[in-house]
């Protein structure tokens, strides 16, 4: 049962990091490329960086707490 936190808490804040990376996006991409690339480019530019900073908080935070707890 105690194992399930290492996995559920990280899994939290990553989609909480998710949610603010979306939010953030916009202002982070040139206006260049709203010019240059479509809207399902844009799309996929936003889905990676949100994919990349759910893993990057997961795992950081995964290891945090099997470091310090178990």
């Amino acid at each position: 049962m105690e194992n399930i936190y290492l996995f559920v808490i990280p899994a939290i804040f990553g989609v909480i990091a998710s949610i603010i990376t979306w939010i953030v996006a916009p202002f982070f991409l040139a206006k260049r490329e709203y010019y240059v690339k479509s809207r399902y480019e844009l799309l996929k530019i936003k889905i990676e960086w949100c994919i990349k900073s759910f893993i990057g908080v997961t795992l950081v935070l995964a290891i945090l707490i099997s470091e310090l707890f178990f």
